[in-house]
């Protein structure tokens, strides 16, 4: 993190209540990104899955040989706040659910408890399936609590004008806030990695845009 920081500008700025008593100290709040035609350009980069408890430091050296080019990572993917942004290990998930819902939970409740006994949000499913090609489409929409009381779970089959069968199933899914929280974590897990070969052209001008 050191090396990353070295590169920043500086900035005069008073450390003490005297405005007289100036300092000059590295600008933490600069920031480096790739242009989103980059960031999109699939030649560039390979998806990876992050591992519970893999850090950008581990895993920037598994890649490039470097803790250091942990930035070129975090950069690949608009992640500018480690800290909430990346995935988050299993246990230490719990732990933070735990807290973040305590304020709701009754007496003898943990906050855990709560967040896996209330639900966040409801959905209706609606999927059609192709027996024939087994093709297979998923809609998701979000509906409200009686509107999902009151979803019944149907599976219907249509035979179209060229003689295909479609199979319409709709069912009703609830997420609690437990489940919500472990989603979108896991959501996070799916990053870009820009290949090792590109990395010196990057590197060369992350030291121009600070130079």
């Amino acid at each position: 993190m050191s090396k990353y920081f070295k590169y920043f500008p500086q900035t005069i700025y008073s450390l003490q209540d005297n405005v007289t008593s100036l300092d000059t100290i590295t600008n933490l709040t600069s920031k480096f990104s790739f242009a989103e035609d980059f960031k999109n350009n699939t030649s560039l980069y390979y998806q990876y899955s992050v591992t519970d408890g893999e850090t950008p430091e581990m895993l920037a050296h598994k890649i490039y040989g470097d803790s250091e080019k942990h930035w070129v990572i975090l950069a690949m993917n608009d992640m500018f706040n480690p800290l909430l942004d990346w995935p988050i290990e299993q246990r230490s998930l719990v732990n933070i659910i735990d807290k973040k819902y305590l304020d709701n939970a009754g007496p003898g409740q943990t906050g855990l408890e709560w967040a896996q006994q209330n639900y966040y949000a409801y959905y209706k499913i609606e999927t059609q399936t192709n027996p024939l090609t087994e093709d297979k489409f998923i809609t998701t929409t979000q509906i409200d609590a009686n509107t999902y009381g009151d979803l019944v779970t149907t599976s219907q089959s249509y035979t179209l004008d060229d003689d295909n069968v479609i199979t319409i199933s709709i069912k009703g899914e609830a997420k609690t806030y437990y489940e919500h929280e472990i989603d979108t974590n896991e959501n996070k897990r799916l990053i870009k990695i820009l290949n090792p070969q590109y990395l010196p052209i990057v590197d060369e001008e992350f030291r121009n845009v600070f130079k």
